[in-house]
């Protein structure tokens, strides 16, 4: 399916239009969005739903590799973005031993591994796309 969608970011006077390949919705910070596919400029993007002005639906079959990428880049990433040709990054986190149990018992992020444990705490590793979400 394709989708052509006018979007109205936040730090834009203007609206936008695109030719969207729909994957994913996904929910982040109590905000939804569209993942998708952009042909025009071979990228995928984050368009969130409360900026969607408008959708008009063709019946286009969507590549299925395209789709299968966007589904693989998900198992490195916090929240919804990434960068397009980024390759994830070992991040060392350190925690005390107060926080080391939860830390511990419920993983941040599925990639994370513990690397060394002492009498002050815990550090781990995360591997993850660097973007701006993470280090905010």
């Amino acid at each position: 399916m394709l989708f052509q969608s006018l979007y109205k970011p936040f730090n834009k006077d203007t609206e936008t239009t695109f030719v969207i390949h729909p994957f994913l919705i996904k929910e982040y910070n109590n905000r939804w969005f569209l993942q998708g596919w952009v042909p025009e400029t071979d990228n995928y993007i984050n368009l969130a739903l409360d900026r969607v002005v408008s959708i008009n639906i063709a019946k286009w079959k969507a590549r299925q590799s395209k789709k299968e990428k966007l589904i693989s880049l998900q198992k490195n990433i916090v929240g919804i973005s990434f960068a397009n040709g980024e390759m994830p990054v070992k991040i060392l986190l350190w925690f005390s031993k107060e926080q080391a149990p939860y830390i511990t018992t419920k993983p941040l992020h599925p990639s994370q591994e513990l690397i060394e444990e002492n009498k002050t705490g815990i550090i781990i590793t995360l591997s993850l796309f660097p973007i701006l979400s993470l280090s905010n």
